[in-house]
């Protein structure tokens, strides 16, 4: 997969809500699966320098993609309940 950059505003956000979903909408695999993918596997985090605003550790893309999955369908069901309340 390639690196996903951080460079717009809108992608900014998302990685914010990102790491709101997979913090208090993980489960217990996807924490499993994240720790294993930062510690095991071919590419680790140590043959991979970190660089800002770019998403290049495998760790790192499994997050942000979950994150924003889980992440956006917990605003959108926000923002339906605030309509119907």
């Amino acid at each position: 997969m390639k690196d996903i950059k951080i460079d717009t505003p809108f992608l900014k956000f998302q990685y914010w809500v990102s790491w709101f979903g997979f913090i208090f909408m993980g489960m217990l695999w996807a924490w499993i699966t994240a720790i294993l993918l930062a510690n095991v596997g071919k590419v680790t985090s140590a043959d991979v320098k970190g660089k800002k605003n770019i998403l290049n550790k495998t760790w790192q893309k499994f997050v942000f993609v979950y994150g924003v999955i889980v992440g956006d369908i917990f605003l959108i069901a926000l923002i339906i309940g605030i309509i119907f309340a």
